[in-house]
């Protein structure tokens, strides 16, 4: 295996794992931005309810007298609203309203006094009764402040909020809830700066508080790996299974088609001449094959290049430049009236897309028509026409042109009786693997029936692909027009033809 086809592979393996990594970043995205709604949505619904009860109950509690009004609606409310820890009121010296102190007055701390109308914070302390009062005293506080600088605090278990960022089991990502003070994880505050990671995001929580969400490389890794172990193997099995297929069609078909087109540029595709034989043993045509000889003299034989010259459409550039060079070589040829000359042209059916092939054959018909040689086209069976309309009407425009119309390697396609019933064809060319079968025992029998077909629909038949005396001697006894093959003549330039076979 050489090393491109390696690389390629390579490539292929990487192309596969970029997209499954595509797929899981989205797909934990997703899960992420779920994630992170669901706290936002829990913490909105919290703020919300404290906000609605503040602005109905609490703006007109600015000292101890309306305090004692409000007291047991405070106690109420924070026994039916679990996070809530206790609520409190104060003014720049004092909290004079508390569920924990009732109307007792204690100094304000510092941190109580806010600058804005309202914040969300997270405090290490929150005032409360000692007596009373057992285990984490960490809260976040939700503050109102009025225009007579009293400001009430809503104290929630930092747990309750703590609880909600704990999301998933697997661990693949963290959540993050952030203040205007601090960020903090479900451990509690975090005491690392928050970095942006692999994967991070944000939802806002209306200005007073954002959600995080980061995942490190080895969680997204192992995700990747738990979510999407089968398709991982699957891709590795698929790409080195069909890696051989793909790299020929994207690339050997594909370099072949830029060196075909390199070569028509330099006009390296030349016509070779192959002879077929009457059955008095004189030259009655030539069927023109082309050969690519390259800048090295290298000659390249069809084998190795009409297939992608027929999936890509260069055929059709190839025949023209043949047919330009057989119009060089043959115009100052003059055969006698009395002997008859075909030259015939391998086409196939992509060639009958455009008027290309038509143009072709009409230059080559009206440059030759004082020469005696008339022209035929040789149809071959490795692509079906598109219609058999199409088909037809092209076969019709060709025949108006006085063209010959012959099937090639007969037999063999699937398309040979459909093409004969449909339009009326002149030469039937026998496929050489059913001449390779002439032997001296009874392996003949399709070559018969070929031969008995041909003399009901009263078409001349060529048998080519002739290699030994004993299929030559055999075919020579049955009615068969012409004969073509490496034992009577192999195909060689078209100037040394017209040397060897018509001057």
């Amino acid at each position: 295996m050489n090393f491109r086809k390696l690389l390629f592979i390579a490539t292929l393996q990487v192309l596969g794992a970029l997209i499954i990594v595509f797929f899981a970043l989205c797909n934990i995205r997703t899960e992420q931005i779920k994630a992170a709604s669901h706290v936002k949505e829990e913490v909105t619904s919290i703020i919300y309810l404290l906000s609605s009860y503040y602005n109905s109950e609490l703006t007109h509690v600015i000292d101890t007298k309306s305090c004692q009004k409000k007291l047991r609606s405070l106690n109420d409310f924070v026994m039916l609203v679990p996070p809530l820890k206790s609520i409190n009121i104060s003014n720049p010296k004092f909290i004079f309203c508390s569920t924990f102190f009732q109307t007792r007055q204690v100094e304000t701390p510092s941190w109580f006094l806010i600058e804005k109308n309202k914040q969300f914070i997270f405090s290490n302390y929150a005032p409360t009764n000692t007596r009373l009062s057992l285990g984490d005293r960490k809260v976040f506080l939700l503050q109102f402040k009025t225009k007579d600088s009293v400001t009430a605090a809503f104290s929630i278990y930092a747990e309750n909020l703590y609880k909600l960022l704990h999301f998933t089991e697997d661990d693949y990502f963290e959540l993050y809830l952030k203040v205007s003070n601090g960020f903090f994880s479900s451990a509690g505050p975090s005491n690392t700066k928050f970095i942006q990671d692999f994967i991070d995001g944000s939802v806002d929580g209306d200005g007073l508080f954002k959600v995080y969400y980061k995942t490190s490389l080895s969680r997204f890794i192992t995700y990747t790996i738990r979510n999407y172990d089968g398709i991982i193997i699957l891709w590795i099995l698929t790409s080195i299974l069909s890696s051989h297929y793909l790299y020929m069609v994207l690339f050997l078909f594909d370099r072949k088609a830029r060196k075909i087109r390199s070569g028509l540029k330099r006009s390296q595709f030349y016509p070779y001449l192959q002879p077929l034989f009457d059955k008095n043993g004189q030259v009655c045509a030539a069927e023109v094959l082309a050969r690519w000889i390259d800048e090295k003299g290298n000659v390249i034989s069809p084998a190795e290049f009409i297939h992608e010259a027929e999936v890509n459409g260069l055929v059709k550039d190839i025949t023209s430049q043949l047919v330009d060079k057989c119009i060089q070589s043959l115009k100052e040829v003059r055969i006698p009236p009395e002997r008859q000359f075909i030259i015939g042209l391998n086409v196939c059916p992509i060639q009958f897309e455009d008027n290309q092939l038509f143009d072709d054959i009409n230059r080559l018909i009206s440059k030759l028509k004082r020469n005696n040689i008339q022209t035929a086209i040789e149809i071959t069976e490795r692509q079906e026409f598109a219609s058999d309309e199409h088909y037809i009407a092209s076969i019709d425009k060709l025949k108006e042109m006085d063209v010959v119309i012959s099937l090639d390697d007969f037999g063999t396609g699937h398309c040979s009786l459909k093409y004969l019933h449909q339009v009326n064809v002149d030469t039937i060319k026998i496929d050489k693997s059913y001449i390779s079968l002439i032997v001296s025992g009874n392996n003949n029998d399709v070559l018969e029936n070929i031969i008995d077909l041909s003399d009901r629909l009263n078409v001349k038949l060529i048998a080519e692909g002739i290699e030994t005396e004993t299929q030559y001697n055999f075919l020579l006894k049955k009615n068969i027009n012409c004969f073509q093959g490496f034992l009577l003549g192999k195909p060689i330039p078209i100037n040394d033809f017209i040397k060897k076979y018509l001057s």
